[in-house]
């Protein structure tokens, strides 16, 4: 099973863990938006996470902290690991392909962030943690986002 955006918009699993849903302001961007993003960076997005970019990504003028201190991008900040990032990458894959790896979240101010990788190698799809260690915390965003949603501490530093 994946994850569905809209289904989760109709439980209201996301409403319960983001403070900029269920507010008047709109949320999620067009698929123009997404197809710009693909060419500014240079990525082909896996569909799930498109459809993340649809249907909940926070506005593009607000940086939206969750309770966990979880920051959720806007699109128009996101940026490839190799642009966004200047440290070296301990899992050597990940470090050669910075360029295919995508920033999307980043946690407590910083002190780590979540990379989704775009390539279309073995690892497309999986989400990488960023923060001094590295590791593979989810082999798709659909995953990644089912346990934010059950166990968020999972997927940060210690989890």
């Amino acid at each position: 099973m994946t994850f569905d955006p809209a289904r989760a918009a109709e439980a209201g699993d996301l409403a319960a863990v983001w403070p900029w849903v269920g507010r008047d302001a709109p949320r999620g961007v067009g698929e123009d938006q997404v197809v710009a993003l693909e060419s500014r960076l240079g990525l082909s997005l896996p569909d799930d996470f498109r459809d993340y970019l649809r249907f909940w990504s926070p506005p593009s003028d607000t940086e939206e902290t969750d309770e966990d201190v979880t920051t959720w991008w806007a699109l128009d900040r996101m940026a490839t690991l190799s642009e966004g990032y200047e440290h070296p990458v301990k899992l050597p894959s990940v470090q050669e392909a910075a360029n295919d790896y995508l920033l999307f979240a980043d946690g407590c101010f910083w002190c780590w962030a979540w990379a989704l990788c775009c390539g279309e190698g073995p690892d497309r799809g999986r989400v990488v943690l960023i923060d001094g260690k590295d590791r593979f915390v989810a082999d798709s965003f659909s995953d990644f986002m089912r346990i934010y949603l059950k166990d968020p501490k999972r997927l940060s530093p210690g989890g």
